[in-house]
């Protein structure tokens, strides 16, 4: 009787180290996949923020052509 339940506890125990190992495994496979889509979005960021400053600089660049445009202009006699 004590022997059959320590086999049954033992055949339990290998049981539940294989049902771990396999919560382990999807886990692994849920980071990858997440680090994998971070990555991505990382990416567009990056790339949309690349974007934004070279569209604000080439506004900077533009408003101070015109306010130079408009100082040489009213500078000089008519």
């Amino acid at each position: 009787m004590v022997s059959d339940l320590r086999d049954d506890m033992v055949v339990l125990r290998c049981d539940m180290n294989r049902r771990f190992e396999q919560v382990d495994q999807r886990f692994l496979h849920l980071e990858d996949k997440m680090d994998r889509r971070f990555d991505s979005i990382d990416a567009k960021l990056t790339k949309y923020f690349a974007w934004t400053a070279g569209m604000f600089v080439t506004t900077l660049i533009a408003i101070l052509g015109s306010l130079g445009a408009l100082v040489t202009r009213g500078l000089t006699p008519r």
